[in-house]
């Protein structure tokens, strides 16, 4: 007994493996990579495969995973299942595109109005349609025998293939003659007013920085300059000291010693101080230069 005839004893082992791997395995590997963005892509791709695998495959295996007109319970339940899914993920990205790309609802009807056309008519009766051409004309040409029917799968595929490229063009259509309304001029207004405050703060705290360093400097340079004032205003009072001491022991020949001594600290003195150094401290003193 080989595989194959093992597994069509099993009753609805088909539909089994498929609810395990696409609706189970796939979803689960995707939000656990927090790839979100793809699950809501792929759920309506749950149509398409389902009814490609229903048409291509064995009957025993899938012959209840996906009907136009269910006959049974389980037909039934597993068609409106996976259509439900499906729409789970129309109405997903449809709001995603109301919220993200466009604030106008029409749009996002239009929107939602291709993604439906793609997903249930043309992944429905079109891939129904192709097939079972496909199947009559490389028959009738050909005249063999397709094991399995590969062929149906092959070009299963290849029309799902179709199916997204055509979607994703007519998608980008509607995407591209979006106009902008008042709304989009607005956020762009408001995102252009951000990076310009932005900017303005920037701005401002480099030159808040360089005032401050400036202050900084101009600070120590009056503090510097006061110094040197102080210190010479000690030296003038020094040498005016010294001028009134020689004055008053002139007469005296007593202090020469003393008076040289004066005499020769004074004349350092004058030659540490410059003339306007001279004229300030006579101003202080009410002495007009």
């Amino acid at each position: 007994m080989n595989l194959l005839n093992l597994c069509l004893r099993i009753p609805n082992l088909g539909i089994l493996l498929y609810y395990l791997f696409f609706v189970v395995l796939i979803p689960y590997i995707l939000i656990a990579n927090h790839s979100m963005g793809i699950l809501k892509y792929y759920m309506p791709l749950m149509v398409a495969f389902a009814h490609m695998l229903s048409l291509s495959g064995h009957k025993k295996l899938f012959g209840n995973l996906y009907e136009l007109k269910p006959t049974n319970f389980v037909a039934f339940l597993s068609t409106n299942f996976i259509n439900l899914f499906a729409l789970f993920g129309i109405l997903w990205q449809c709001i995603d595109y109301s919220q993200n790309k466009s604030s106008s609802l029409p749009r996002a009807v239009i929107y939602g109005i291709v993604l439906f056309v793609i997903v249930f008519p043309m992944a429905r009766q079109g891939m129904k349609f192709v097939l079972d051409n496909v199947d009559y004309y490389m028959r009738k040409q050909n005249k063999m025998s397709f094991e399995y029917n590969w062929h149906l799968f092959v070009f299963g595929l290849l029309y799902i293939i179709f199916l997204l490229g055509l979607q994703a063009i007519l998608l980008a259509l509607v995407d591209t003659g979006r106009k902008e309304d008042e709304s989009d001029r607005i956020r762009k207004q408001l995102e252009k007013y951000k990076q310009n405050k932005n900017q303005l703060q920037k701005e401002k705290d480099k030159l808040m920085k360089k005032m401050s360093n400036n202050k900084k400097g101009i600070n120590k340079k009056e503090k510097d300059r006061l110094k040197e004032n102080i210190a010479d205003d000690a030296k003038i009072n020094t040498i005016v000291d010294n001028i009134k001491k020689n004055i008053t022991n002139s007469g005296n020949k007593k202090n020469n010693s003393k008076n040289n001594a004066n005499m020769k600290e004074t004349r350092k003195l004058l030659e540490d101080i410059s003339m306007s150094n001279l004229a300030g401290f006579a101003k202080k003193q009410g002495i007009n230069v």
